[in-house]
């Protein structure tokens, strides 16, 4: 593993991706700074929405939410779909990362494409699409 990871993913992608997080959790790797980029459609559809929160609470994990649809009044994290200026945002270093994105493939390659056009080496992203 990098001491730099980006996790993207969409829905039910999470599952992989919150592996990592618990592995980097668990193995105490407070060395590993890690960001997870997590888009949902709706709020209740948050998989590991608590853990998640208590995730966010360690000093090497960064936890970013989207929402594309159905905006709860409450809600303080982004709307729509993960984008370059988002990923400019929330993701320090780009081009030292090594990323892995889970979720549909029309997502996934959306991802890939933004981040080799942020100029992020294809050798740097790592990819697992779902149907």
């Amino acid at each position: 593993m990098s001491k730099s990871i980006v996790l993207i993913g969409a829905g039910s992608g999470i599952v992989p991706l919150m592996c990592m997080l618990r592995f980097i959790k668990s193995a105490q790797l407070w060395d590993v700074s890690a960001v997870l980029l997590y888009s949902n459609t709706h709020y209740e559809e948050i998989i590991y929405r608590e853990e998640l929160d208590k995730l966010s609470e360690l000093p090497n994990i960064k936890v970013v939410h989207t929402l594309t649809r159905e905006i709860p009044e409450h809600w303080k994290g982004y709307t729509g779909r993960i984008n370059k200026d988002m990923i400019l945002k929330e993701v320090p270093n780009l081009r030292d990362n090594l990323y892995y994105l889970c979720g549909p493939p029309a997502f996934v390659d959306d991802m890939a494409s933004i981040l080799e056009g942020l100029g992020v080496e294809k050798d740097r992203i790592k990819k697992e699409k779902y149907d």
